[in-house]
């Protein structure tokens, strides 16, 4: 008996850890599609070609969830990193057969490399960027095209400034990114339900500046506010603080 028992707990243990790496897995595919959406719909600067391919450059503008140890997910930054790799190399007219075994080895390389080491994108990532920048060079020196140099890329800067936020007395502010909102739309999860829906943050006393998000309002009457709009841009104040406006009851 207490074999079969041992063999069921072993079974089912297996089996959720399989659930849980299939769950990893989607997730990734999604952040995946969520970056080149942000990037189709202008929201995130696209590469430009240049005289020098930076794999590891600063793409999205959308830096809000980063910042945020509760959405700081190592895939989610290097699904942008492997997204915008690709759109640069395209940007400087590589062809695909010329890097897409070197991207496509370094996101497995990767991914194995987030599982296995929990510091994986500040101790190892760049060094694996560098491996594939020098495997695609040597495609380049093969090729007859005329094609820019690639390297790993510059040093990444997430650092944003916030914009304090002015509200009357009870009135409370929660915001996301818009990068983690589409995610939520894109599971089929309501991106409004602050509880179902990962990456709202309350904000106390000041926003974060600079990014795509969207805010939702409780005012001290309960009335609920929704708003998606860059918050440095929407209702913000002379004096250089984000001060929203309650809208008209419907």
């Amino acid at each position: 008996m207490l074999f079969r028992i041992a063999i069921c707990c072993g079974l089912a243990l297996g089996l959720s850890e399989h659930a849980q790496a299939a769950g990893k897995e989607s997730d990734y595919k999604i952040y995946k599609q969520v970056t080149r959406d942000l990037y189709a719909a202008g929201l995130y600067i696209p590469p430009e070609r240049e005289e020098t391919v930076g794999l590891l450059e600063c793409p999205a503008i959308d830096i809000l969830d980063m910042r945020d140890q509760t959405t700081n997910d190592a895939r989610r930054i290097l699904a942008r990193d492997i997204v915008h790799s690709e759109l640069a190399l395209k940007a400087a007219g590589y062809p695909k057969e010329l890097y897409e075994k070197a991207i496509a080895a370094l996101e497995t390389k990767a991914l194995s490399g987030i599982a296995t080491h929990p510091n994986y994108m500040f101790d190892r990532e760049r060094s694996d960027f560098e491996a594939a920048a020098s495997q695609i060079n040597k495609m380049r020196k093969r090729s007859t095209l005329k094609l820019a140099k690639v390297e790993a890329g510059a040093e990444c800067d997430t650092e944003l400034n916030d914009i304090p936020l002015k509200l009357p007395k009870g009135a409370r502010l929660w915001q996301i990114s818009e990068f983690e909102f589409r995610v939520c739309q894109t599971k089929a999860t309501d991106p409004w339900d602050m509880s179902g829906c990962r990456g709202w943050t309350e904000a106390r006393g000041k926003v974060a500046g600079g990014a795509v998000s969207e805010y939702q309002i409780i005012w001290a009457d309960g009335t609920k506010q929704k708003s998606s709009a860059p918050v440095d841009l929407a209702n913000g104040g002379d004096d250089g603080t984000f001060a929203p406006v309650k809208a008209p009851a419907l």
